[in-house]
């Protein structure tokens, strides 16, 4: 805390929150910093034993390293195949990204560019403004109430979920199916379902965030409850089942969330007041300005990840690790890269280790599948078909 000089206990979900939509420079600074120190302890703590044993895996299971391998797996592509499609992104986003630090900062001042105050530069005054139209306190309904109109069902699934942050919960939301769904000869055998959110009551920018988690992870259950197959290995999160083609379902989902005719209809405060036409605009003008920043960020972390498989063994060393994610990043981003990579909880679970691009490939799956049912029927929101 840079006004006490006491060290707080945070999450990294709400130092990234703090990121986001803390007026005060100091503290987004201290959050950021508290994001950082992630990454000299893991890599004082075993990770690049971790590494070292993930490349020696993936190297005698076929791949030219551990990544290479778990794509090959997950995605039924080579690791050169997916950096190629991200290649293109890059390229296609390299100006739009520079022209917003230069919009940016003529704005706001050369500073807009430092890690902690990027995010906060695009979306940190509308994000304050909007918060009162998504009290966390709503978020179940809203959930219930748009899915139930889109007519997503979940056939008889039980689900369990668990939706508050708190001291040594894992810091990221996920769905997973300790009881898969299939069809055992003529009987239905419904899946059972948990997910999580972080959601950080009161907290500014916290109730949408947690909302979206609910939509997003909502998506993954109503695509595997709906597996009807002879056998239970066809409904699972894991390989061969592609990351891309699973996050596609639980993106689209959330998707909706940022549309104007959702907040339109969805966005209220607690006491029923809907968010005005004029600040549904401001934030889809922010959303759409920095949408190549966030994009290019997202990339950042595939582009590190892979940087560090490739990393001769004998060269692994934590200096070499921090030096080829900063390259990265400053590659891709400038000086704007507002989120270290090893701080990202994906990169040390070995389920979602290799997995980021995923992301990346059903966002593009996000765009074209809207495309798709827009010019199909019209509109998106509380739409059956």
């Amino acid at each position: 805390d840079p006004k006490s000089g006491e060290f707080v206990t945070a999450s990294s979900v709400k130092l990234g929150t703090m990121m986001s939509a803390d007026p005060d420079e100091a503290m987004r600074k201290a959050a950021w910093e508290g994001l950082a120190a992630i990454e000299p302890y893991v890599l004082e703590h075993g990770y690049l034993e971790v590494v070292r044993k993930r490349n020696e895996l993936g190297r005698m299971l076929g791949g030219s390293d551990y990544y290479d391998w778990k794509v090959r797996g997950t995605e039924g592509m080579t690791k050169l195949e997916i950096f190629a499609l991200l290649d293109e992104l890059m390229e296609g986003t390299k100006k739009r990204h520079e022209q917003t630090l230069a919009e940016l900062r003529a704005e706001k001042g050369d500073d807009v560019s430092r890690p902690w105050n990027f995010r906060y530069a695009i979306a940190g005054d509308v994000t304050k403004e909007q918060d009162p139209y998504f009290p966390f306190s709503k978020s179940l309904e809203r959930w219930g109430r748009s899915f139930a109109a889109l007519g997503v069902k979940y056939r008889e699934s039980t689900m369990v979920l668990d939706l508050v942050d708190r001291k040594g919960k894992y810091e990221n939301g996920f769905c997973h199916m300790p009881v898969p769904a299939w069809r055992d000869g003529d009987t239905w055998r419904p899946a059972r379902i948990h997910f999580t959110a972080n959601a950080i009551p009161g907290m500014v920018g916290s109730g949408k965030r947690a909302t979206a988690t609910l939509f997003h992870e909502g998506g993954y259950a109503a695509h595997f409850s709906h597996v009807d197959m002879p056998a239970p290995c066809f409904s699972q999160e894991f390989a061969p089942t592609s990351v891309a083609f699973a996050e596609v379902q639980s993106m689209f989902l959330d998707s909706i969330l940022e549309d104007a005719d959702w907040q339109a209809r969805y966005a209220r405060t607690e006491g029923d007041e809907p968010m005005p036409i004029e600040l549904i605009e401001k934030g889809l003008r922010a959303g759409q300005r920095g949408q190549a920043s966030m994009l290019r960020a997202m990339c950042a972390i595939c582009y590190a990840e892979r940087a560090i498989y490739e990393i001769p063994d004998d060269e692994l060393t934590a200096e070499r690790v921090l030096k080829e994610v900063r390259a990265v990043e400053n590659r891709l981003l400038g000086d704007a890269s507002s989120r270290p990579a090893l701080s990202v909880p994906h990169l040390l679970a070995g389920e979602s280790s290799a997995y980021y691009h995923g992301y990346v490939l059903a966002l593009m799956g996000v765009h074209q599948t809207r495309d798709f049912f827009e010019k199909r029927d019209g509109h998106l929101m509380d739409n059956p078909k």
